[in-house]
């Protein structure tokens, strides 16, 4: 009876290391499939945000250039000083904004 059951210890200690060794190869699989899969959605991510600042970037540009032409005409049909004051900001936006 003894036998047996240092036997069956045997065979449950190998079972439990074998299914722990299987285990952790599953998950590591799936950890590594995990990451891949991650990594590949973020590169999406990533590109899609590098779009969309690209196009919004182009869409400041094209909006800071209306600013300053309406400021320049407002300007030259009556002289306020604020319109100067708009333009200087302006193309300092344009030119801080854009550059980074």
């Amino acid at each position: 009876m003894e036998t047996t059951t240092i036997q069956s210890f045997h065979y449950n200690l190998i079972m439990n290391n074998t299914t722990k060794s299987i285990t952790t190869k599953i998950i590591k699989n799936c950890s590594m499939l995990f990451l891949q899969e991650w990594s590949r959605r973020f590169g999406e991510i990533q590109n899609s945000v590098d779009i969309i600042m690209f196009c919004l970037c182009i869409f400041a540009i094209f909006l800071n250039v209306s600013v300053i032409h309406s400021a320049l005409r407002l300007f030259q049909k009556n002289f306020d000083t604020i319109h100067i004051y708009i333009i200087s900001m302006t193309i300092a936006d344009l030119l801080i904004g854009n550059l980074k």
